[in-house]
């Protein structure tokens, strides 16, 4: 474990030294001053719209990371020789695998928690009030990318990063969508049922990504339920250690 530890702290300077911060910090400055420009409908309607906003960009820039950094960052490393040295040492396959989603996912989180910090302080001075209830909707949302990060690394592991970026998407595009949306638009007609239990199955056989956004929730004030909160936190934990069993499976069988 300790070794992981070791191939994270590196894998997160290696991506800080690919300036993606300056993205983060871009979209922090953005959200500082949103609540100053909204500012002028109200502070009850400003308050709103603002979480929403910030939410929605906070949870769409985390997925955008998780998928890019998921499916290039083992790709990156073996086409650059700079993996080899590593594993040639005692470490396994697998604990090197773990090390680089950690680093992965502890850049994301750090980004998220940068944003949200942003957003409270800038909540705070422009609109007086206190967002606290926005921090449980961005640890569901690291977890999210955590889960995303782990499906692209186990496509990127033998196939190329574009292929694994375009497979991880569909794989989040797919797992979330919503029961609803299947029945309504996959059942065009009265005892067709094929399309839309195909999209059932295949939903069921994948993560659901929709456990993990409770955006609606916190922007109308709703409190989420500890044992649902931490029931969720418990899921995206299990999919991760399943997602990587298959990464390591898959990497010990691969030629480098």
């Amino acid at each position: 474990m300790s070794r992981a530890l070791i191939v994270a702290r590196l894998s997160l300077l290696e991506t800080a030294r690919r300036q993606f911060y300056l993205l983060t910090l871009f979209i922090a400055f953005g959200l500082f001053v949103l609540p100053a420009v909204v500012s002028v409908f109200g502070i009850t309607a400003s308050a709103r719209v603002v979480k929403d906003v910030s939410l929605t960009v906070m949870g769409g820039y985390a997925v955008v990371l998780a998928v890019f950094l998921g499916a290039t960052i083992v790709p990156g490393e073996i086409e650059r020789r700079t993996a080899f040295p590593i594993l040639a040492r005692p470490m396994s396959r697998a604990a090197w695998l773990w090390g680089k989603w950690l680093g992965l996912v502890g850049f994301v989180v750090l980004s998220l928690m940068l944003i949200g910090a942003v957003h409270c302080i800038s909540a705070s001075i422009f609109l007086e009030t206190v967002e606290w209830s926005v921090w449980e909707a961005i640890t569901l949302y690291g977890m999210e990318a955590g889960v995303l990060a782990a499906v692209c690394m186990w496509f990127s592991v033998f196939s190329s990063p574009a292929l694994a970026a375009v497979l991880g998407f569909a794989v989040y595009i797919l797992g979330g969508l919503s029961d609803a949306f299947i029945d309504t638009f996959l059942r065009p007609a009265e005892g067709i049922h094929m399309p839309a239990g195909v999209m059932h199955f295949l939903k069921g056989c994948l993560p659901d990504f929709q456990l993990f956004q409770n955006k609606n929730a916190v922007v109308h004030g709703d409190a989420i339920p500890l044992p649902y909160f931490w029931s969720v936190i418990a899921y995206g934990i299990a999919w991760i250690a399943f997602l990587h069993l298959l990464a390591a499976w898959s990497f010990e069988r691969k030629d480098l």
